[in-house]
């Protein structure tokens, strides 16, 4: 701790400033700075003034000491505090301000109200009283203004005479229970008797949780509030109105500057005022409405309207944002038969907010778009009584205007009864029809999800609609299944009843609608049941349009998932392909993402595959039914195609391929049942998907039998990634054998040899017939491999395999760029490569080789590895040998100095790799169930050879019930930490049998780990006890000072009462997500010995000394931390946070002291300790 106590010997210093420091104590000789005018103490968290500081800072003026840690990411939650006085000198401090001009300060305790206080000289200043400065409404962080911020009571607030400086403050929040208005904690003053009151120069105010609270302004008040810009009123559950006038006279309000409003859970609101004519809110921008029952609208129909919110006396001509959430009665935003929109000043709307109105029907009037002709923004969420977003009459009052749409984007989310996005009534009415089609040219984003009714986009008549800028259409209809069989079927037949019932000249198929998004950039179908066709394209010479015009031209991505019945993705009559690769149609396509596509078969023709020149991203999981990526099966007319793609160059910059638990794949590029012996005749089809990519990722294909195929080994010329797992049937990485039918193999003789000059990524996991990875040929071309994972293949022999008839071109063989081997549960691995060559590894400096038992050398040749230091193995790190040279002779001096160790852990195989190193620390992993090797049945405990280490890790283990089993109890007196996470059978982590006794019946024995300091337990999804304690047996932990348990959902407690007295240096104790948790504490009968002469008071009273912070999250039963009769104690608790925690109704039966508590963390934010946790749970309940 930084000891400034020499500071007080500058008896000239003027500033002093130690802000963001973590000094911890102000020592009184600072009190000898007679000279000092600035002290910043801002942000020194718990730090403790000693007495007398203040008492000589006679010529002090500027003080700053505000706590604002809560916005900072770099400082712990623990520490989170406010500053302390010792002694007298808060009275002291109180006499030095006033002389104070600057002041930054927060009172939290009720002993440090300011009521002594002049504030008479203050001009600058941020105070909070009963709360922190912390942020309450959406400006900067970092603001000038002057502030206050007050959660207190009128009359304490009249008698610490904060009133008095209302006048000089610029942002005001308040939280003040009996408040009847805001003239009613007003300050009138004799030097300005003509003005209505002291907030003239507000320009922020805040109104929170005013129980009294009926209005806000009385008129006087309201209309001096000429500088206010921000206003916020929320949780006032009596609050009728904002403005309230005795007469009901003709009055008018301006709020000259008010630029945003927000009304919050006001469940008695029912206007805006009462008895004003006009209110004008001229510079109004943003408005915000939540939770606000009795509106069912909130523009009026008519002057007589009582139930909106906006009546026409409200005037707000610049509005550009309105959100509206949780208006559970709300049916409309504007009247739907309105048809004179200019008398409504909102045409200047922006952004449309709206979600949680269950009950809201229409959204706009039926003639909209003279009102959105500035909207850009519409959002809805979770409506459900919405069946149509624009419902548009074109025969209404008032006709459709000339007004056009600037919509760019629709959102709609969670609308269980939408059904579509346009519905038109009048459409007969030729002279408006224009309108409707240019109307929404400007739309460039439409995203429909979960939206289960909704059929269509595209209805008849919006079919024509201009959407000429529309770049992305996102539709997830998870919910109701569609009946179309493809997703443009259903425009083609609408364009023929337009045309058979108006007259309409000839439209041409479901082609020429997606002629009209020339820009569309990205398209995302999801869960369309019975689509079967995305894009059926109908021959040319009926689709009507312009010669130059383009299909889908500037089409970047495709997302299509959840399609079951998708057969298709293109379907295209390709006598037309010609045509179509002369128009480039979706030439800039360059990600394609299909998932959960159950009955498609393949994805690309050969000839759909060349128009693709710009595809850089290619993504297909679960789907079921694929067996091919490219194939030319359905192609009609190939006679006269072939030579369109005979000679060509398909995918040229395909750079990621990703192929996911695509279970009858065979072929990643194509071929299929036109694949021949020759493969010269494949005509590049089917390698040509994975020749150009840098990155290639296939997992769960199970019909793979390779990856690349054998005529392309020697063309892999910008590979740089390759990660291949759980591909159960594939035998080799690179082809070198083909199946010809009837159960022949053949093998080439003269297959290319491989080639990987970019590659630096190799992952191979969980392929049992895998026997190797590369030929020997091949390593000279891996120079910039960089690092090799090999883990789980029951059948791998060697990484590379020595041929006969190769012949070397170097004795010598170098990996320049390979820093990292990992060879895991390779059972039958007998080593790396098991020819004579030499091996140079300049720079791997990670080897990792566990579980590969018959593993007797890792080169037969001289492996040179300068920097490599160690070699990871299943017990630990090996520094003993480092440069890769062992072989059959030290392998079985070693397994004999471990066989004792493999016989104690049946469930474990700690295989040699070198001489092995056993550090202080223990980590255990499970062996993998694919190993064959013999081993004793499965063990439930971890082994007491291995409880004499100081620290415990144990992971993703299945095996294991107990962590420290009863016997083991007296062995683990070392022990220090023990971390456990993902171990699904888990059950105890100490164990305590009952009835294990050393004497009598009735004695009890008691364990004590006198070193354990942390336990960290997570993801133990089985886990009852931690520490079982019973009649029999109890423990104590003396040391122990953090106890962290997460995702534990069969966890009923944490301690028991017997116990809680021995964790006298807990410091931290953090529990979250556990489901069944009731209490931290459980109160159980323990026997006591008669013996003990302890008062019925000292026995009901539990003291944590050093708990600093308590941290219960999402914990749903939990019903509190104790319910027992006992008090509890816990000095020095400065954090708490409770979130999530719906069930619990009182901390402790008992009392509870927290006397270093001023602050909790909730749901909502950080609120005032009050009286102590107890109070504070009731109080919220």
């Amino acid at each position: 701790m930084f000891d400034c106590s020499s500071i007080g010997n500058l008896l000239n210093l003027e500033v002093l400033s130690v802000a963001n420091s973590a000094i911890e104590f102000l020592p009184p000789t600072i009190g000898n700075l007679k000279k000092l005018r600035l002290m910043d103490l801002t942000n020194c968290v718990g730090l403790r003034i000693g007495n007398g500081v203040f008492r000589n800072l006679v010529k002090l003026e500027e003080l700053y000491m505000r706590v604002d840690d809560r916005d900072s990411f770099f400082l712990r939650v623990d520490d989170r505090k406010e500053i302390n006085f010792m002694g007298d000198n808060y009275n002291e401090m109180e006499e030095r301000l006033e002389h104070v001009s600057i002041l930054e300060f927060e009172f939290f305790q009720n002993t440090s109200q300011p009521k002594n206080i002049s504030f008479e000289n203050l001009e600058q200043f941020k105070i909070s009283v009963g709360r922190s400065l912390k942020g309450a409404f959406r400006k900067r962080k970092h603001s000038s203004q002057n502030t206050l911020k007050l959660a207190i009571k009128k009359e304490e607030l009249l008698g610490t005479r904060l009133n008095e400086l209302f006048e000089k403050t610029e942002e005001l929040c308040l939280s003040v229970h009996d408040m009847n208005d805001l003239e009613d904690i007003d300050v009138k003053s004799s030097l300005h008797p003509s003005r209505f009151s002291s907030f003239h120069n507000l320009r922020v105010l805040v109104i929170s949780e005013c129980v009294k609270l009926k209005h806000l302004f009385t008129l006087g008040v309201a209309k001096d509030l000429k500088n206010l810009e921000h206003l916020e009123v929320y949780s006032c559950n009596n609050m009728e109105v904002l403005i309230h006038s005795e007469s009901s006279g003709a009055e008018t309000i301006i709020f000259p500057k008010l630029k945003f409003l927000s009304l919050i859970c006001l469940p008695n609101l029912s206007g805006f005022s009462s008895n004003v004519n006009i209110i004008q809110l001229p510079q109004l921008v943003e408005l915000g409405l939540a939770t606000i029952p009795k509106f069912t609208s909130i523009f009026p129909k008519n002057n007589s309207e009582t139930s909106c919110f906006l009546r026409e006396e409200v005037v707000i001509p610049n509005l550009e944002k309105l959100h509206i959430r949780h208006m559970k009665n709300l049916k409309e935003i504007w009247p739907c038969e309105l048809s004179i929109i200019e008398k409504i000043n909102v045409s200047l709307l922006r952004t449309i907010e709206v979600t949680d109105c269950d009950n809201l029907v229409n959204l706009f009037p039926c003639n909209p778009l003279p009102l959105l002709s500035k909207l850009e923004d519409l959002q809805l969420q979770r409506c459900g009584s919405i069946k149509v977003l624009f419902n548009i009459n074109m025969d209404c009052d008032g006709g459709i205007g000339e007004s056009k749409c600037s919509l760019r984007s629709i959102q709609a989310n969670q609308l269980g009864n939408l059904r579509e996005l346009w519905s038109i009534k009048g459409v007969n009415n030729l002279s408006k029809r224009h309108l409707l089609i240019d109307g929404f040219h400007r739309v460039e984003y439409i995203e429909i999800t979960t939206c289960k009714s909704f059929r269509n986009i595209f209805t008849p008549v919006t079919t024509n609609f201009d959407l000429r800028e529309l770049k992305g259409i996102w539709i997830n209809n998870d919910g109701e299944t569609r009946r179309n069989n493809e997703v443009m079927k259903s425009i083609k037949q609408e364009q023929e009843n337009i045309k058979s019932n108006e007259g309409a000249s000839k439209v041409g198929p479901c082609i020429s609608n997606i002629y009209s998004f020339p820009n569309l950039r990205q398209l995302k179908l999801w869960n369309f049941k019975e689509v079967e066709v995305v894009f059926e394209i109908e021959p040319i010479e009926s689709v009507t349009t312009d010669d130059n015009e383009q299909l889908l031209p500037y089409l970047e991505e495709l997302d299509i998932r959840h399609m079951d019945n998708m057969s298709h993705v293109w379907k295209c009559n390709w006598n037309n392909f010609l045509i179509l690769q002369q128009q480039e149609s979706f030439h800039n396509l360059t990600t394609i993402h299909m998932s959960s596509c159950k009955s498609i078969k393949y994805l690309f023709s050969p000839l759909m595959a060349k128009l693709l020149s710009n595809l850089k991203n290619l993504k297909i999981a679960i789907c079921d039914d694929i067996e091919e990526v490219v194939s030319n099966r359905d192609d009609k007319g190939k006679e006269n195609t072939r030579s369109t793609h005979t000679s060509a160059t398909l995918f040229p910059v395909l750079g990621f391929l990703t192929l996911a638990c695509l279970r009858n794949l065979n072929h990643i590029g194509g071929g299929g049942s036109q694949r021949t012996k020759d493969q010269s005749k494949v005509d590049g089809v089917s390698w040509s998907l994975c020749q150009f990519s840098r990155e290639i990722t296939i997992v769960d294909c199970d019909a793979l039998s390779s990856v690349i195929p054998s005529y392309a080994v020697g063309k892999m010329q910008k590979l740089q990634i390759l990660k291949i797992e759980s591909c159960n049937s594939m035998t080799e990485v690179f082809e070198t054998h083909v199946d010809e039918g009837n159960g022949a193999i053949k093998k080439f003789n003269n297959v290319t040899i491989l080639r990987l000059p970019n590659l630096k990524i190799l992952e191979i996991k969980d392929c049992d017939l895998v026997e190797h990875i590369f030929t020997f040929s091949s390593l000279e071309s891996l120079g910039q491999l960089e690092e090799l994972i090999v883990e789980n293949c029951n059948g791998m022999d060697v990484i590379a395999r020595e041929e006969n008839g190769e012949n070397p071109t170097s004795n010598i063989v170098v990996f320049p760029r390979l820093k990292s081997i990992s060879l895991v549960n390779l059972p039958y691995l007998a080593g790396f490569f098991l020819g004579i060559n030499e091996f140079l590894w300049p720079i791997l400096d990670n080897v990792t080789i566990r579980d590969c038992p018959k593993m007797t050398m890792f080169t037969r040749g001289w492996s040179t590895a300068p920097k490599l230091k160690y070699m990871q193995t299943s017990l630990g790190e090996d520094t003993k040998q480092c440069n890769l040279n062992f072989h059959q002779e030290s392998i079985i001096i070693t397994k004999i100095k471990i066989r004792q160790l493999v016989s104690l852990l049946p469930s474990f195989q700690f295989y040699f790799v070198p001489p092995l190193f056993l550090s202080s620390s223990v980590y255990l992993c499970a062996k993998s169930e694919r190993s064959t090797s013999s081993s004793p049945g499965t063990s439930k405990d971890i082994p007491s050879s291995f409880l004499n280490d100081t620290k415990i890790h144990l992971e993703d283990n299945g095996t294991i019930r107990k962590i420290i089993p009863y016997n083991a109890l007296q062995q683990i007196q070392k022990l220090e930490e023990i971390h456990v996470w993902n171990c699904k059978l888990v059950k105890e982590v100490f164990e305590a049998l009952e009835g294990k006794t050393s004497g009598s019946d009735d004695s009890q024995t008691v364990v004590t780990l006198p070193n354990l300091t942390k336990v960290e337990l997570v993801f133990l999804q089985n886990l009852r006890y931690i520490w079982k304690s019973n009649r029999w047996i109890t423990f104590e932990f003396p040391k122990l000072t953090r106890v962290s348990v997460s995702h534990c959902h069969k966890l009923e407690h944490i301690f028991t009462s017997s116990m809680i007295g021995s964790l006298l240096q807990l410091q931290e104790l953090h529990i979250s997500c556990c489901n069944k948790l009731e209490v931290v504490v459980k109160e159980e009968n323990v026997i006591v010995k008669e013996e003990e002469d302890i008062s019925q008071g000292k026995m009901n009273e539990i003291m944590l000394p050093h708990l600093k912070s308590l941290i219960l999250d999402e914990l749903p039963c939990l019903k509190g931390f104790c319910l027992g009769n006992k008090d509890f104690s816990l000095p020095l608790l400065n954090t708490f946070r409770i979130e999530r925690c719906g069930a619990i109704r009182i901390f402790t039966k008992g009392n509870s002291a927290t006397p270093e508590l001023k602050e909790m963390e909730t749901s909502v934010g950080s609120l005032y300790a009050g009286e102590g946790i107890n109070s504070f749970i009731k109080n919220k309940e």
